[in-house]
């Protein structure tokens, strides 16, 4: 057996075992069905092509030539819809072409079988089979040639519009066709064209290659690491260049040594691919989670974004009414209404001052929206802050003496700068300061000392009330964190936005504690600059 013959039976072996695994494996029925149909006619040309050359009766010979004839249409005609059809059906309505193709392809077939316009006559020449071509077998020629090039148009078409997976699946199709397409069109076509046929058993080996890739393109739903692939093209390939060295062997010890090293290194082969396919698998696993995280992530960012949206709606809906009864609460303490008893004054103090934390509190959650919403907006220009710090204590030294605590106010002695700054921001900063120091604080009082420094500005609020533990010191400036011990009033909203408003003015801000029940002490510091 010569080594082109056996080239032919392997090439048809492995032709069956592709189709059969595409037919048991595959999920696309269209693409199941064409790549069987072409799978049958390569099987068929590698097995008529081999017995064209082996056989010596002149009947069987030109039969069999024949029939590798069809065979090429068959198989010009099952690629041209295997491409029409994979990875998906681009070309809706197909009954009036196919119709008019397969005319065409039994026409082609009618006149190998009946006359000799395409296949004329055979010879024999030096123990080699030779067949001679009729005036017709340009067209027949033509024809195959234009089945591979709209097939490779199609596929084309298909790849530009094609992403991910598919893209990457239309490429192996790509690849498979052009190595058939230049063998195939050259030993089987172009030669035979000018009379040399002796290298016609070169074109099933091509169609191998191919039916290999499409097969590889179909089945791995997840072509992602070359290194799979390179892994089993090179164990195939070393496994067929062992059988047939071991085939060709004629001494019985060498054969069983060869035959012995081909099981080895299959066996090497397959673990070596399930190695790689694992790690390829365990990588794929690794993404899909990524993946899988960001799209919860995504998820997490919309749900934050729906959340801070709905507490700027809330917040400016709330807002109106809320400093709509505090003017009104307003003018009743100060007897615009009439006088009030000492209980009722007493009451209505109380709730202007539930009142004044609540207006406060909605102010955070704007603040706190804008924060995440990156739409913190300043105006910033030269201001005085010894003013701002002045009215922010004149208007909370009321509620401190209602309680019964001292507001001690340090007025400096030297002349304050003015700084560049957003004067609303910063007095919000200073109120939060000055409401926190008299919420917690029970006895005692607060001071407030306003200096000035080699390029910066610093104030000081210190209380004797409740302080700060070491372990509430880390969360202080914390979003929804307090810092101070459990049951204590408010969100923990207050220091964080204060902490973002100083970071956006370039300043600092930072508290000091000795411990809780020690009193605590916040310094603001803001650059002159």
């Amino acid at each position: 057996m010569t080594i082109s013959s056996l080239f032919l039976i392997l090439s048809g072996i492995f032709n069956a075992l592709l189709a059969l695994a595409v037919l048991r494996k595959g999920e696309n029925p269209r693409v199941k069905k064409f790549y069987g149909i072409l799978a049958v006619n390569v099987m068929l040309w590698c097995l008529s092509i081999f017995l064209f050359r082996t056989l010596e009766t002149p009947f069987f010979v030109m039969a069999w030539g024949r029939l590798a004839h069809i065979a090429a249409v068959g198989i010009a005609f099952s690629l041209f819809f295997f491409s029409i059809h994979f990875p998906y059906t681009r070309i809706k309505k197909t009954k009036i072409l196919s119709l008019l193709l397969l005319l065409l392809s039994l026409l082609l077939i009618y006149l190998l079988i009946f006359s000799n316009l395409i296949i004329d006559g055979f010879k024999q020449t030096d123990g080699d089979n030779y067949y001679q071509i009729g005036y017709l077998y340009l067209s027949y020629s033509l024809f195959i040639a234009v089945f591979f090039f709209i097939s490779f148009i199609e596929l084309f078409i298909k790849f530009l519009k094609s992403k991910g997976i598919e893209k990457l699946q239309i490429e192996f199709i790509f690849l498979g066709l052009v190595i058939t397409g230049v063998v195939g069109v050259t030993a089987n076509l172009i030669l035979p064209g000018i009379g040399i046929i002796k290298y016609n058993w070169l074109g099933p080996i091509g169609t191998f290659i191919m039916l290999s890739f499409f097969a590889y393109a179909i089945l791995k739903h997840h072509l992602l690491n070359i290194k799979v692939i390179a892994t089993e093209i090179f164990s195939i390939l070393m496994a067929v260049i062992l059988l047939i060295d071991a085939i060709l062997t004629e001494n019985a010890t060498s054969f069983i040594l060869k035959f012995s090293l081909f099981i080895a290194v299959v066996i090497s082969g397959l673990l070596l691919i399930r190695s790689v396919t694992a790690e390829i698998r365990a990588r794929q696993k690794i993404q899909e989670l990524a993946e899988n995280l960001e799209a919860a992530n995504e998820k997490l960012k919309q749900l934050d974004q729906e959340k801070s949206d709905f507490l700027s709606i809330a917040s400016h809906q709330l807002r109106t009414p809320m400093t709509v009864i505090k003017g009104y609460v307003s003018m009743i303490k100060e007897g615009t209404f009439g006088k009030l008893t000492p209980n009722a004054e007493e009451a209505i103090s109380k709730v202007y001052i539930s009142n004044q934390r609540l207006i406060k509190l909605i102010g955070d959650l704007l603040d706190i929206s804008r924060i995440e919403r990156g739409k913190m907006k300043y105006e910033f220009s030269k201001q005085n802050i010894q003013k701002i710090v002045e009215e922010s204590v004149g208007e909370l030294k009321s509620i401190a003496e209602s309680k019964g605590l001292k507001m001690n106010y340090k007025k400096p002695k030297e002349k304050i700068p003015e700084i560049t700054m957003d004067g609303d921001y910063i007095k919000q900063v200073v109120m939060n300061l000055l409401d926190n120091a008299i919420k917690y604080t029970i006895d005692g009082g607060i001071s407030i000392e306003l200096s000035a420094a080699p390029e910066k500005v610093i104030l000081k609020i210190k209380d004797t009330g409740e302080g700060i533990s070491n372990e509430g010191m880390k969360k202080l400036f914390q979003k929804y964190e307090r810092g101070l011990k459990e049951g204590s009033q408010g969100l923990g909203m207050g220091l964080f936005v204060a902490k973002k408003i100083m970071d956006d003015h370039k300043g600092k801000i930072w508290a000091e504690s000795g411990g809780e029940g020690k009193g605590s002490t916040f310094i603001v510091e803001l650059p002159i600059s």
